[in-house]
């Protein structure tokens, strides 16, 4: 009975980190991305997946790599990974939404 009650304890206190960790936090910094019109748009403190419909051009001013995707949602191939400081292009990239 003893060791039950250890057990039960121990995912008491699981379930209880779990809920207070909460939603995970915004990628501090701003990512800006070109289409091919040559229009840049800024995401500030991203968080989750956006899309960028005919995405060319990426800066990744966060403290987080930035991954791109071939398909709108976060969906379809990974195209690229940008890190913390890092542009494209080089290479030439063609994405449809990122996940940050």
């Amino acid at each position: 009975m003893k060791r039950f009650g250890v057990v039960l304890s121990a995912v008491a206190m699981a379930v209880g980190a779990a809920v207070m960790a909460g939603p995970a936090a915004a990628a501090p910094g701003v990512v800006l991305w070109g289409d091919s019109h040559g229009d840049w748009h800024r995401v500030e403190n991203p968080n989750g997946c956006y899309d960028t419909p005919d995405g060319r051009y990426m800066n990744n001013r966060t403290l987080g790599v930035v991954t791109l995707y071939s398909s709108a949602g976060c969906k379809g191939q990974i195209v690229y990974k940008v890190a913390p400081g890092e542009s494209v292009p080089p290479p030439a990239v063609y994405f449809e939404s990122f996940e940050a």
